[in-house]
C-alpha cells in the first residue's frame, strides 16, 4: 500500500513539474517572438523609444510570471517531498492503517471467520480492531499501531546525517523511541485483548508501513536493544507477533488453508461416519438374509418330513387295501 501511495504522489509531482515547465517554455517562446517581432519593427521603422519600454515591461512581466512558477513549483514538492517521506517511512497513520489492515482481512477471509471491533472483555469494554475466529473455537486478537510522529523524526536525524551533520546521539535516541513505543503497544494488546478461554495465547501487531518492518530488523536497532531482536523480545516476553502487510496476508491465506483443511477433515469425517452407518446396516441386512435362509431351510426340512410321512401313510394305507 505504501509503494501504491508512494508511486501515485510521485507521478503527481512529476506531472505539476512537466505542465509549470511547459508554462514557462511557452511564455519564454511567445516573448521571445515578441521581442524579434518589435526589434524588427524598431530596425525597419526606427520605433521611438515608447516601444522599447514596452518590450522592457514585457520582459520584465515575463521574468515575474517564471519567478512566480517556480516558486510555486517549489512551494508543491516540499510539502510533497515529506509527505513521501512519512509514507515511506513509517507506518500509515491512523484510519489510513486499519483500512489496510480490513482490506487484507475482508479480501482472504469471508465474514463468518472474523468479527470486527470484537468486545474481548465485557468487564472492561474493550475493543479489539479484529478478532479471528480459529479452528478451536478461540479467538485470535488483530490490532494496528502507528509511530508515524517518532519514525518521521528518525527519518529527518538520517537526512541531516547524510548532509554531514552530526545527529549520532539523536538518532541514537529516536532508535530508544521506536523500539519502547513497539514494546508499549505490544504490552498494550498483551493486557487488553488477550484472554484465557476467549483468545489463543498469542496476538498480531500490525505496521502498515513495510518499511517501518525492515527498519526494526536494521543491525542498528537490535545493537540499540542490546544485541536482541525485537520481534523475539516481545514473542517472548509478551506472546505478540509484529507484522507487515506482506507477512500479514501470506499468515493470514495459511490461516484460511487451516480453515479449508479443517472444513474438509470434518467431511471426510462425516463420511466416514455414513460409511460406519451404512456398514452397520449392511451387516443387519446380512444377519437378517442368515435368518431369512435358515427360516426357508426349516421350512424346506419340514416339507421334506411331511413329505416322508405322507409317503408312509400312503404305505400303510396300500397295505390295508391288499389286506381286504
Amino acid at each position: 500500500m505504501d509503494l501504491y501511495i508512494k508511486g501515485i504522489l510521485e507521478m503527481e509531482i512529476l506531472d505539476f513539474i512537466t505542465i509549470s515547465l511547459l508554462i514557462l517554455i511557452a511564455i519564454t517562446s511567445i516573448s521571445g517572438v515578441y521581442l524579434y517581432f518589435f526589434s524588427s519593427k524598431n530596425n525597419e521603422e526606427d520605433t521611438n523609444s515608447e516601444d522599447l519600454k514596452k518590450i522592457n515591461e514585457t520582459l520584465s512581466s515575463v521574468q515575474n510570471n517564471s519567478n512566480q512558477i517556480q516558486a510555486a513549483v517549489q512551494s508543491f514538492k516540499n510539502p510533497m517531498d515529506s509527505l513521501n517521506r512519512y509514507l515511506s517511512g513509517s507506518a500509515i497513520s491512523g484510519v489510513v492503517g486499519e483500512w489496510g489492515l480490513e482490506a487484507i482481512i475482508t479480501e482472504t477471509l469471508s465474514s463468518n471467520q472474523y468479527e470486527k471491533d470484537f468486545m474481548i472483555n465485557p468487564e472492561t469494554r474493550d475493543r479489539v480492531e479484529f478478532a479471528i475466529k480459529m479452528p478451536e473455537g478461540l479467538y485470535l486478537p488483530v490490532d494496528s499501531k502507528f509511530h508515524s510522529g517518532i519514525v518521521d523524526k528518525y527519518e529527518k536525524f538520517i537526512d541531516l546525517s547524510v548532509q554531514g551533520a552530526d545527529v549520532k546521539d539523536k538518532l541514537d535516541e529516536a532508535r530508544k523511541d521506536i523500539l519502547d513505543s513497539i514494546k508499549k503497544d505490544a504490552a498494550d494488546i498483551s493486557k487488553k485483548y488477550m484472554q484465557d478461554g476467549i483468545t489463543v495465547d498469542i496476538g498480531i501487531m500490525f505496521l502498515a508501513s513495510e518499511s517501518l518492518n525492515l527498519l526494526i530488523d536494521t543491525p542498528d536497532f537490535k545493537k540499540r536493544n542490546k544485541n536482541t531482536g525485537i520481534r523475539e523480545e516481545i514473542y517472548n516476553e509478551y506472546r505478540i507477533l509484529i507484522m507487515g502487510p506482506n507477512t500479514f496476508a501470506s499468515y493470514l491465506t495459511s490461516v484460511y488453508m487451516g480453515f479449508k483443511t479443517l472444513s474438509i477433515n470434518e467431511k471426510a469425517k462425516e463420511i466416514v461416519k455414513d460409511l460406519g452407518r451404512a456398514k452397520k446396516e449392511f451387516n443387519k441386512f446380512n444377519k437378517s438374509t442368515e435368518l431369512l435362509i435358515k427360516g426357508a431351510e426349516s421350512v424346506l426340512n419340514r416339507a421334506r418330513e411331511q413329505g416322508t410321512r405322507e409317503r408312509a401313510m400312503s404305505r400303510v394305507l396300500e397295505n390295508i387295501d391288499s389286506d381286504e
